[in-house]
């Protein structure tokens, strides 16, 4: 996956907004591990609906709005996430790679 694409619904890296601020609604900043404890901190609160992380330095945003308070903007530093994206038990927990849930299928493509 290129590091300018992102998809909903897999891993934190999965689910990142590269190289993409969401600027303001900052609900607080700190400074986590990685990524990952990053969004967990946000899926813990209820007002938290979307992270921006700088790996350089491991500073955490937690923001109360999904694109930040003025939206999405470039950013060559730090990686943004909705926190949507990473919906279940734990992060990353909705998706089962490689596992067929079978019948009640709705219908059958060929790719």
């Amino acid at each position: 996956q290129s590091p300018h694409q992102h998809s909903y619904g897999g891993t934190v890296s999965d689910c990142l907004h590269y190289y993409t601020d969401f600027w303001g609604a900052d609900i607080l900043d700190f400074v986590a591990v990685n990524v990952e404890e990053c969004a967990m901190r946000c899926k813990s609160r209820s007002d938290c609906k979307a992270i921006t992380f700088r790996s350089t330095d491991r500073n955490c945003w937690l923001k109360r709005k999904e694109f930040g308070e003025h939206g999405k903007s470039d950013h060559s530093t730090v990686h943004s996430l909705n926190i949507a994206c990473v919906k279940g038990g734990s992060v990353g927990s909705c998706v089962r790679r490689n596992t067929d849930f079978w019948g009640a299928d709705i219908r059958e493509m060929k790719v």
